[in-house]
């Protein structure tokens, strides 16, 4: 990971839905490839951010209500199943928009 970009983009199928995905382009090899968000209540959630440092990716998600926001981590890069929740954060406790 340590020669990529990766930014969230939607990804949209046949039937005109789209996901989000990780769209992570390797500068070395020339080569990209998507890798998926967490499982998450994907209805309840809205402006995901992502964070990259050179060993981990992990990703805000800010609840469409903005009652709370989630952040998870990517312990293992590329692999999904290593998605771990980090913690859950309360709005209060959040800085507010200025």
């Amino acid at each position: 990971m340590s020669a990529t970009l990766n930014w969230i983009v939607n990804k949209y199928g046949l039937n005109s839905s789209s996901e989000k995905v990780i769209l992570s382009c390797d500068l070395e090899k020339e080569t990209y490839r998507e890798v998926l968000l967490p499982q998450h209540d994907s209805d309840n959630v809205c402006k995901p951010m992502l964070h990259v440092s050179s060993n981990c990716i992990s990703v805000f998600f800010e609840h469409y209500q903005k009652t709370h926001s989630v952040v998870w981590m990517m312990k293992e890069y590329g692999v999904v199943e290593s998605w771990t929740k980090l913690m859950t954060i309360p709005q209060d406790k959040l800085i507010s928009d200025i």
